[in-house]
């Protein structure tokens, strides 16, 4: 599908004062989300939705250009809802509900786009990326007050996010074994793959994707964000309990289960973080990376796993499996010569690997200790496929 090119022009990028509307009667305000942040480089875009949104009954709180002005104003104030236009100086919109969700590490924010462009990449990428509605122009007043509506059900997710609460006071207040039972309440349903909620919502969004609903997508996709930071919360607070109980074992093995947690969303800062705190009790625990790398690599999904690997080095460049790991992501991506590279840093760390050893020696025809600087094979795709 034709994208629209916009031509943006370049508004002054101090905040909009903020300006206070009356409601209108037909419009509950208690079900409307109360004030919003509009993200914007377009001016004719700025003028029609803020107008639009006025019309439903929203009131703005400031406008903003750029990605770079977004992540500064979230780090120092607190908004419920951003409504961002497609058209945003600095990154594209969907990197920028990446880096907003990924700031927020699962605070609730309701992020509507508003866009030029109905291309299929484009709302995928964005749906993908974590926003809660997506509203394509030209639209009516209707369908902007129904993505601008709060969500007030009372629903699983809610009861767990109090039951998170209580037992992040418990904890505070040194009852351990009270938070180590509000905890578990939440993790209960997250022991395996067959009961993994978040995991559950999340293969749901991308069936939804595959048959273009969209709507269905973001909610999915907005469930398993949530439940997500609930586990990891409900995990890191369990790891917090049993240290304070002097249970150093349970401690580690909850630890673990956030670090694994915060690499399936990507977070790199925090996996760094909480396996700093894994490695005080066992210098050979896992790396959470790595097995998310192994996980994707075994679903086929060769481009995130070769990510997840190179994330993995960061906190253990001296890891000889991970490179192995990682030539084989790149060898079944066909990044042949990637993997060879991979291989050969696998064997200066250790010469007698002895799986790395095979892989050398089918891609390049030759032993390692006989010459460690040869070519890959010319017919690697041959290679490849046998």
């Amino acid at each position: 599908m034709k994208k629209v090119v916009l031509t943006s022009s370049k508004p002054k990028e101090a905040p909009h004062p903020a300006e206070v509307k009356r409601v209108p009667a037909s419009v509950s305000a208690v079900e409307l989300l109360p004030s919003y942040v509009m993200v914007t480089s377009n001016e004719t875009n700025y003028e029609l939705d803020r107008e639009n949104l006025r019309k439903v009954g929203m009131v703005l709180n400031c406008r903003l250009t750029s990605s770079s002005a977004v992540l500064d104003y979230i780090r120092h104030n607190s908004i419920k809802t951003i409504v961002l236009d497609s058209a945003v100086s600095g990154c594209h919109i969907h990197e920028l509900v990446f880096q907003i969700r990924k700031y927020l590490r699962g605070t609730p924010m309701n992020l509507i786009v508003i866009s030029d462009t109905s291309d299929e990449g484009f709302v995928i990428d964005t749906i993908t990326a974590g926003c809660t509605g997506f509203i394509i122009r030209p639209y009516t007043l209707e369908t902007l007050t129904r993505h601008a509506r709060v969500k007030q059900e009372a629903d699983a997710i809610c009861i767990n996010e109090e039951v998170l609460a209580e037992g992040q006071s418990q904890l505070h207040a040194g009852n351990y074994a009270a938070a180590i039972e509000g905890f578990e309440e939440i993790v209960a349903g997250n022991t395996n793959d067959e009961h993994d909620e978040a995991r559950k919502y999340f293969d749901l969004g991308n069936q939804f994707l595959m048959e273009r609903k969209f709507g269905k997508a973001i909610v999915a996709f907005n469930k398993a964000l949530r439940m997500n930071h609930l586990f990891i919360k409900a995990y890191e607070g369990l790891a917090e309990s049993y240290k304070g109980k002097g249970d150093l074992k349970n401690c580690q093995l909850y630890l673990q289960k956030a670090a694994d947690e915060y690499a399936r969303m990507d977070n790199f800062a925090d996996v760094k973080r909480i396996f700093a705190k894994i490695t005080k009790y066992d210098i050979h625990a896992p790396n959470a990376y790595n097995t998310l790398g192994i996980e994707l690599r075994h679903k086929k999904m060769y481009v995130e796993a070769i990510h997840a690997y190179i994330n993995a080095l960061k906190l253990t460049p001296k890891d000889e499996n991970i490179y192995y790991n990682l030539a084989k992501a790149q060898m079944f991506s066909k990044r042949f010569s990637d993997a060879l590279s991979s291989i050969r840093e696998c064997l200066f760390l250790n010469e007698n690997h002895s799986e790395a050893l095979e892989l050398y020696k089918f891609f390049t025809k030759v032993e390692w200790l006989d010459d460690k600087n040869a070519r890959l094979e010319k017919n690697v795709e041959s290679l490849h496929q046998a």
